[in-house]
């Protein structure tokens, strides 16, 4: 019986050991999180390993061995338990590799299937802005070809009005295609962004004036990057139609251009009466206009962002300054 009960009592001290160290483990989960497959491997066999010597030398500890039988079995179990781990983390690694080789191809998956979603966007970006143009187009067409008109000089411009417009479309297709497929070419060189500001609002001002729609703006002056002209003056371009045609008649649409810091900041605000928070994060992907401006800006190592102030909405964009 005493047989038994030491068999029993050097089981309890091994389990003892050996969860000690399992205890620890599991406090250490929290700490793995996020790390990478080969750490959490190594961690595994650490802990496989490191109980089983642990509740070894507690036992062997407990059984009142000599000062050399102890240092044997000390020697014993470590060489063992080290060459043990040695091997797990040798029988890992194909499986960390194969593991490695999963999250690419989840990544490739998820990349490609980004790129297909925004292909359908585009699509159906194209189909609805194309639509109101080319309807106008053909009724106009259709008019002149019945001698339904009284001014045929009149309809003749607008069917001019309608091809540019057609064509200022198809023009930013282009764009945003060469956005996508990172062939956007910039033409790098100081710019003054109060010329790009007053160039703006003059191009705007028309638009602006029949929609009823106040316009203004302000830079600071001595404000330059490095950049392309052309492509930061359609940026702020279409940033003001944008907001020029979603504000309430009456109310005001302002630009600021301003320094923060060692960027500058290019401000429009407008007056649309704000965006729902669940829409903010999709703005730059309800059309070709604010497509173009995201993919403009990132190729200038910029960021543009927008949020809902006051009574309307302000778009944001943050480049670097030059000097």
């Amino acid at each position: 019986m005493a047989g038994v009960n030491d068999q029993v009592e050097i089981a309890l001290i091994a389990a003892a050991g050996s969860g000690a160290v399992g205890i620890v483990g599991l406090l250490a989960v929290p700490l793995l999180r996020g790390a990478s497959v080969r750490i959490a491997f190594a961690a595994v066999a650490v802990v496989a390993v490191g109980g089983f010597v642990a509740g070894l030398l507690g036992t062997a500890k407990a059984m009142f061995l000599s000062d050399h039988d102890f240092s044997v079995v000390l020697l014993v179990s470590l060489v063992a338990g080290v060459v043990s781990l040695g091997f797990a983390l040798l029988v890992a690694r194909p499986v960390v590799r194969q593991s490695r080789e999963v999250r690419e191809v989840a990544r490739a998956r998820r990349r490609e299937q980004a790129a297909e979603d925004s292909r359908r966007r585009l699509v159906a970006w194209v189909s609805h802005d194309l639509r109101t143009p080319l309807a106008s187009l053909r009724a106009m067409a259709e008019a002149l070809e019945d001698g339904m008109v009284d001014d045929p000089a009149r309809y003749h411009r607008q069917i001019r009005t309608e091809v540019d417009r057609t064509t200022d479309l198809v023009d930013d297709l282009f764009t945003l295609s060469r956005i996508h497929a990172d062939a956007l070419v910039l033409d790098l060189q100081m710019v003054d962004l109060g010329d790009i500001v007053s160039d703006a609002l003059s191009v705007a001002e028309p638009l602006s004036s029949e929609r009823s729609v106040a316009l203004s703006g302000t830079a600071e002056p001595g404000l330059t990057l490095l950049g392309d002209a052309q492509h930061l003056q359609r940026v702020l371009g279409n940033l003001l139609t944008n907001a020029i045609r979603n504000t309430v008649p009456g109310h005001e649409v302002t630009v600021t251009a301003t320094r923060d810091q060692a960027d500058v900041v290019l401000s429009v605000a407008d007056g649309c009466g704000g965006i729902p928070e669940d829409r903010l994060a999709g703005v730059f992907e309800a059309g070709l206009g604010l497509g173009i401006v995201r993919g403009i800006v990132q190729a200038h190592q910029g960021a543009v962002s927008v949020r809902n102030a006051d009574d309307g909405c302000r778009f944001e964009v943050r480049l670097a300054r030059a000097g």
